[in-house]
């Protein structure tokens, strides 16, 4: 692939700089960037009959650059819209440089469709899990797949509980294309192709995270054997180009959830500091012939309370991977997506669970 002209336009100098040298350190082989703090300098540049691939700007700093073919693609640099818009052509200024390498690549491969940057990454399948009902698990899956969003990251989530509460954060009126609809498709033998993708996956254009509406009907997932739901993940690792697809499953011990876990890349079992969770969770762990892609979240955790009930279960000690800390913001305010973003403590944990997972388990992101 030959090397891509980046150009960016950004007045602070110091900004500029390091965006800069963040690129040759990291990302040389795939982008030449040029810095320029005024429009006087990038006139020169686009003047000077030079191709820039990648015009990379502060959106404040704005120009109509329509009619100048040297530019192909423009990316605004946002400094107020946290999310990245990839449709939009629109990133964070402010998050790390791999987020914001990840977002430029994503959208210029949406423009140039031949192009591959070889990257060794494959798409990853995380699979949330508890063994009871409301300790969160649905809301940690949501806070999950919005922070990788924020890390340049493409995220589908996909809810497969009985009863879903998906509805309290997305809109899933829409009842006619659901993953019912796909199971049934394997179900049948129909081939799942990126058309059918498509016709069912939705986006949330608040968070920007991509997501299938839930189950309408208990009876649909009893229908959905667990090879229909492994044919579903396979028609998805093959059709579509999502980073993680983020699986928020059932909370009973059944084939689908051990084929889950035999599945996904990373199995993330909630529990909370009551007896009921941790001896139900203790027989589910016992239950898993392989349980090394398994960790454990503490959610509600209160540091004031006796963790000595933890103790007597060895095989949830040694599961543990960090603890989400109690947020009475979230049963002191109603209910729905705009609370849980304002949930300032339970975000930060997660933030800080997910840079552990990613330092820890996947380094190479």
């Amino acid at each position: 692939m030959k090397e891509i002209s980046l150009v960016l336009y950004d007045q602070d100098y110091l900004y500029v700089k390091e965006v800069i040298n963040f690129f040759n350190s990291n990302y040389r082989s795939h982008f030449k960037v040029i810095g320029v703090t005024s429009k006087i300098e990038l006139e020169k540049l686009i003047y000077s009959g030079r191709t820039i691939d990648i015009l990379l700007i502060n959106e404040e700093l704005a120009m109509n650059f329509r009619e100048i073919n040297m530019i192909k693609i423009v990316i605004m640099l946002s400094e107020n819209e946290r999310n990245n818009d990839i449709d939009n052509k629109q990133i964070f200024k402010y998050q790390n440089g791999h987020a914001v390498c990840n977002c430029i690549k994503k959208i210029y491969t949406s423009v140039n469709h031949q192009v591959s940057f070889n990257d060794s990454k494959v798409m990853r399948f995380v699979t949330f899990f508890s063994p009871i009902g409301g300790v969160g698990k649905t809301l940690l899956s949501i806070l999950f797949s919005i922070r990788l969003t924020k890390e340049g990251k493409k995220v589908l989530l996909i809810n497969l509980e009985q009863v879903s509460a998906l509805g309290i954060y997305f809109d899933v009126s829409d009842r006619n294309n659901t993953i019912t609809d796909l199971l049934y498709k394997a179900a049948d033998g129909v081939k799942i192709d990126k058309n059918v993708l498509d016709s069912v996956v939705k986006k949330d254009e608040n968070t920007n995270v991509y997501y299938i509406n839930p189950i309408i009907s208990t009876i649909d997932i009893e229908d959905g054997t667990c090879n229909n739901l492994i044919y579903v993940l396979n028609a998805i690792k093959k059709e579509t180009n999502f980073d993680y697809v983020v699986i928020d499953s059932g909370s009973r011990l059944d084939n689908s959830i051990k084929r889950l876990g035999e599945y996904s890349d990373k199995l993330i079992g909630i529990i909370e500091s009551s007896h009921i969770s941790l001896v139900k969770m203790s027989k589910m762990l016992d239950e898993f012939i392989n349980d090394d892609n398994i960790i454990l979240l503490i959610n509600k955790y209160n540091l004031n309370k006796d963790i000595s009930l933890f103790e007597e279960y060895e095989n949830i000690k040694e599961k543990i991977y960090s603890y989400i800390t109690y947020d009475s913001y979230l049963d002191n305010n109603k209910c729905n997506l705009s609370t849980l973003l304002n949930a300032d403590t339970i975000n930060t944990k997660v933030n800080d669970f997910i840079y552990k997972l990613m330092r820890e388990e996947w380094r190479n992101e």
